[in-house]
């Protein structure tokens, strides 16, 4: 019976389990939380965008190419992926499964490291992470 490690995550919240079976009891693992990635764009800016200043005297603002957002949903999914290889390391055996919203698994699939990307068992795009260890299991069931 191959043990799995569970990861249900959204950008801003993640539960990692174990579990024997997918249909059967969870076992919870870790939890983590990224507050700064529930905030609104304003309360993660700390002012206006900058500005700078054409060769023709213009004056334009710098806009950064990815939202405050989008950078805490990185920063989240790379926490993740330390924990997700530090939980493989531990458990040679373990097949992982990823359930996590289509946008933010696509974060979490990208950048995997080889451990993790051959040991990937499923990966789910559902968003579950507000829902029971019971009642995730059922969703294997």
């Amino acid at each position: 019976m191959a043990l799995n490690i569970v990861v249900v995550a959204d950008a801003s919240r993640a539960r990692l389990f174990s579990a024997n079976r997918l249909e059967r009891p969870w076992t919870l693992l870790e939890e983590h939380d990224s507050p700064e990635a529930r905030l609104h764009e304003t309360e993660l800016a700390s002012d206006r965008a900058g500005q700078k200043q054409s060769p023709g005297g213009h004056r334009t603002s710098v806009t950064q190419p990815t939202t405050l957002h989008e950078q805490a949903a990185v920063r989240f999914a790379a926490l993740l992926k330390k924990a997700i290889d530090a939980l493989l390391t531990a458990s040679p055996e373990a097949r992982l499964v990823l359930v996590a919203p289509p946008s933010f698994l696509g974060r979490l699939r990208a950048g995997l490291s080889a451990q993790a990307a051959r040991r990937l068992h499923l990966a789910l795009d559902k968003d579950l992470v507000r829902e029971s260890a019971a009642g995730l299991a059922s969703h294997f069931a």
